[in-house]
């Protein structure tokens, strides 16, 4: 979706062989010496396709493929944080000229109620903060975090989000605190998991 000429130059979809039978068997094996020894990733068939009708999906959506114009993909930066002096980095799915920052999810629903749910349990919105700050840092105009959000299975349904103020707010306590921990840990040398000692008891299921 972000580099389709990267994707056409190394990587190639598997023909279907019949790896029971011993003919089936060398020849799935010769196609992928073949492959290798031309720089190319084999993919199994099925992923392919995925992947290929998925970025068409993206393509396209209106917004989506607006967002994926003048501006560079794959970017990656390089700070300092000011508060642990601790160094930073990201990589950015598109970077647009205009400032905005675009991050390309695939999903097992894109509908907005679900969508916000992955928001939540991933902790989009802590990228989202991390990200613009760290563009800003080095020296960007970072203003905006979008969102585009496709279902990598038919009929591949896409929609395209944006962070509101008040969740890179939130967005930003957390990932403040999640360096302030990790400087904790690398300078004790001590990594807690969930507790330090003891049995938790859990509650039955309501």
């Amino acid at each position: 979706t972000l580099e389709p000429d990267r994707w056409d130059k190394f990587y190639v979809a598997a023909p279907k062989f019949d790896r029971r039978t011993k003919a089936g068997k060398e020849g799935a094996e010769r196609f992928e010496r073949v492959a290798i020894d031309e720089g190319k990733v084999v993919v199994p068939a099925d992923m392919y396709e995925h992947a290929c009708r998925s970025a068409e999906a993206v393509r396209e959506d209106e917004f989506g493929s607006r967002l994926l114009t003048k501006g560079e993909a794959e970017l990656s930066a390089f700070a300092k944080c000011d508060q642990t002096g601790l160094g930073i980095r990201g990589r950015v799915d598109y970077f647009r000229s205009t400032g905005g920052l675009v991050d390309l999810k695939t999903t097992k629903s894109a509908e907005l109620r679900r969508f916000w749910y992955s928001v939540r349990d991933f902790r989009y919105d802590v990228q989202a903060a991390f990200y613009l700050d760290l563009m800003k840092k080095c020296g960007e105009e970072a203003n905006m975090f979008y969102w585009i959000a496709v279902e990598p299975k038919p009929p591949y349904l896409v929609a395209v989000y944006w962070a509101s103020e008040e969740m890179i707010d939130a967005g930003r306590v957390k990932y403040e605190e999640d360096l302030k921990l990790y400087k904790t840990c690398l300078e004790s040398n001590k990594w807690p998991g969930y507790r330090d000692s003891g049995q938790l008891t859990m509650e039955a299921p309501r």
